[in-house]
């Protein structure tokens, strides 16, 4: 998957003919960065050369730890430098496929299928150092972006971004922190985390936000003159649809509950996940199933279209990072009903100024903040406002800016140790290299007659 950003008609015939695709796509993008900069007045003294490894990037449910890369990288790009995302082939090429439309580099041939992790990791390290990469970043990745760390050449710099607070990303920056130039928290509670449970000093620590596009100061006035008499409320959940982090069957406990209050609402679910079908019966079995509209899984655009139409939003999870749908709702005058957790939600909401915080689980806590929104138009719209005005420093530019910071100014870097590095604990195995070959390509298998099933399930709905 390569992004075809400049036609082959733009390189001499006798190139085309005796380069690799490879260097024919790099090539290309080296072109667009050049027509970019003369139309800019960029100057491309200086350029850095950024991998970005997500191998997550095609695999649906995506969210905020994906999308974020729509902004994050035509921004860099725009400023000269080079981006490139490696990913591996999915079933959801969405987003890939926008970024590829925006002009980004997106790889997902870095490695052959059959390889083992600790194989990829090898074909990842020399494809960096053929590329000559000069800011290596693992956005999301369970093995190989973290097993690559040991064999990237050192004067490539290192990053590691940490979007939840959790041990999915905790863990292996704990393991491989000695190799991690920056250390990268969405939130100040996952920064404060760091260094105590992953080892990395705060001086290889730093906060980087997510960046959004919001409602411009006129956008905003139109949607506060709306919020006038009482009406229906529109409500919406935005996200992945799971109960282990998300907590999405207690929007069922939550309509059920504004049902017997008789308070008119209209409850928008956008996403997807293991668990829709469990929250659609579990709204059924409610009594609600007419107040819900479901939508299913939405491009950023149409998420934020659909933000323009809704009072409230609901954030019932039991931990987050810096949820993105939180920011941009807010950015959209959208008043956010969140639970009371340290990493993101607190950081962003206070509570009755822009926003209500909520217990985790404590439905009749919601309830109460979506009736008072409901009951007192005058509060929805000085919290539409409150929220809008609090993502003023959360621009797309602004994230940007402290990513090339962190790669381009002198600060600490990480010990590298050299040899052989034991491999995470996540990815040991007990079993003979044949076994592990065979069970990988057995697993490869199936999960694409997964993936056909899937398909072809959607396309008889």
């Amino acid at each position: 998957m390569r992004a075809e950003a400049v036609d082959d008609s733009v390189l001499p015939v006798s190139w085309r003919r005796t380069m690799t695709r490879e260097r024919v796509s790099a090539l290309r993008v080296q072109i667009l960065h050049q027509r970019r900069s003369r139309g800019s007045g960029i100057q491309l003294k200086g350029r850095m050369r950024f991998a970005i490894v997500d191998t997550t990037l095609t695999t649906a449910p995506t969210g905020g730890c994906q999308t974020f890369l729509e902004h994050l990288a035509p921004s860099l790009e725009r400023r000269g430098h080079q981006v490139s995302i490696v990913t591996e082939p999915g079933d959801e090429p969405a987003v890939a496929d926008r970024l590829q439309r925006a002009g980004i580099r997106v790889l997902d041939d870095v490695w052959r299928r059959r390889f083992l992790p600790e194989e990829r990791a090898h074909r990842l390290a020399d494809w960096c150092k053929r590329e000559r990469i000069d800011a290596y970043v693992i956005s999301v990745s369970r093995d190989v972006g973290w097993l690559a760390l040991p064999h990237l050449d050192r004067a490539t710099q290192t990053a590691a971004v940490v979007h939840t607070d959790g041990r999915a990303f905790y863990e292996p920056l704990a393991h491989y922190g000695v190799y991690v130039d920056h250390a990268i928290g969405v939130s100040r509670e996952t920064c404060r985390n760091i260094p105590l449970l992953c080892g990395v000093p705060e001086a290889r620590t730093r906060q980087i936000p997510y960046g959004i596009e919001r409602l411009s100061e006129a956008q905003l006035t139109e949607r506060l003159e709306d919020s006038g008499l009482p009406r229906t409320l529109e409500i919406a959940y935005i996200g992945r649809l799971v109960h282990s982090q998300k907590r999405v069957l207690d929007l069922a406990l939550l309509g059920s509950e504004l049902a017997e209050r008789n308070l008119p609402f209209v409850m928008h679910v956008i996403g997807a996940g293991e668990d829709a079908s469990r929250l659609r019966e579990a709204l059924a079995g409610a009594g609600i199933g007419s107040r819900v509209r479901w939508w299913g899984w939405l491009t950023p655009s149409d998420v934020r279209a659909r933000l323009r139409q809704l009072d409230a939003l609901v954030l019932p999870s039991e931990f987050e990072g810096l949820p993105l749908v939180l920011l941009e709702a807010m950015g959209h005058g959208v008043v956010p009903v969140a639970t009371h957790i340290a990493s993101g939600n607190a950081e962003l909401v206070r509570n009755g100024e822009n926003g209500f915080l909520v217990a985790v689980g404590d439905i009749q806590g919601f309830v109460a903040r979506l009736e008072e929104l409901h009951r007192d138009p005058a509060l929805l719209a000085r919290l539409r406002r409150a929220a809008w005005t609090t993502t003023a420093d959360y621009s797309v530019e602004r994230m940007a800016s402290a990513y090339e910071a962190s790669f381009s100014g002198p600060g600490a870097r990480a010990p590298r140790p050299v040899g052989q590095f034991p491999v995470m604990p996540s990815c040991r195995s007990p079993y003979p290299t044949w076994l592990r070959r065979v069970k990988w390509l057995v697993s490869g298998v199936l999960a694409g007659v997964r993936r056909r099933l899937r398909h072809r399930v959607l396309d008889n709905r």
